[in-house]
């Protein structure tokens, strides 16, 4: 169990930070946000992909969308983004449900 800064007690701790991928000039980051963090009620869904030489961000991209039963606890619902993978030139974005999703690496669509 965890506290956030406004005192309130969750049940989910910060997952593993996911490593940024490098892959053909561009860096792609998983979304990492805490669960203490009070701003956050649905987990993380994000990648953004950045120019490794400029670190001018290129795109960002929300991969899925949870909805939320505002009578559960909002942590108990999170759901992270576990792994990033390029597989045959598509980069793969993997969450704690064992979801995947394919996305354009250079555009971000799916």
């Amino acid at each position: 169990m965890t506290t956030d800064s406004s005192g309130i007690e969750r049940e989910r701790a910060t997952p593993e930070r996911v490593a940024p991928l490098n892959y053909d000039g561009i860096r792609y980051e998983a979304e990492q946000l805490s669960p203490s963090d009070p701003n956050v009620n649905t987990g993380t869904d994000h990648v953004r992909a950045y120019d490794t030489a400029s670190g001018a961000l290129l795109w960002d991209k929300q991969v899925y969308e949870r909805s939320s039963d505002p009578d559960i606890e909002f942590d108990k619902q999170w759901t992270f983004i576990t792994a990033l993978a390029i597989e045959a030139g598509k980069l793969v974005v993997t969450n704690e449900r064992g979801e995947t999703y394919t996305l354009d690496p250079k555009t971000g669509t799916a």
